[in-house]
């Protein structure tokens, strides 16, 4: 009897150079049999010498990007993380208007959410672990500070 877990990820597994690739490709089981053809149909022709482009993606949604994240987090990560990465995701995806290939790292450094994940105020702000709109599941501790 088959095991069916529709919360599970897919991955794709191949090498690049000589280093495992985990590609994670969804959740959806027809579209990561598709990827993965499409995938192999582009390597057989690069062997018969057919130059292969990759297409641009556009337009991709911060969003569902995001909620396909934390899908593979689920997998991997405890519940508390899930929670916590959930919570900063959320806050970034309010505090950024570009679309998703136009974020930059200095975009997530200059959104203020690296400051939340490691407890120091944000713009004036409380950190979540001081807020009183944070349910305690999503608060982390702060060590004491020494005199």
């Amino acid at each position: 009897m088959k095991e069916h877990h529709p919360e599970g990820v897919y991955y794709l597994r191949y090498l690049k150079g000589k280093k495992r690739v985990w590609e994670p490709v969804g959740s959806d089981a027809p579209m990561a049999l598709l990827i993965q053809r499409q995938r192999e149909t582009g390597l057989t022709a690069q062997k018969a010498g057919v130059q292969i482009v990759e297409p641009v993606l556009t337009g991709r949604d911060l969003g569902s990007a995001i909620d396909e994240y934390l899908a593979n987090v689920a997998v991997s990560k405890s519940a508390k993380t899930l929670v916590q990465y959930g919570y900063l995701l959320r806050v970034f995806r309010g505090l950024c208007t570009k679309p998703l290939e136009a974020i930059t790292r200095e975009d997530i450094l200059n959104s203020g959410i690296i400051s939340l994940a490691v407890g120091t105020p944000l713009h004036g702000r409380a950190p979540p672990h001081q807020s009183p709109h944070v349910p305690d599941q999503l608060r982390t501790p702060v060590a004491a500070e020494k005199d």
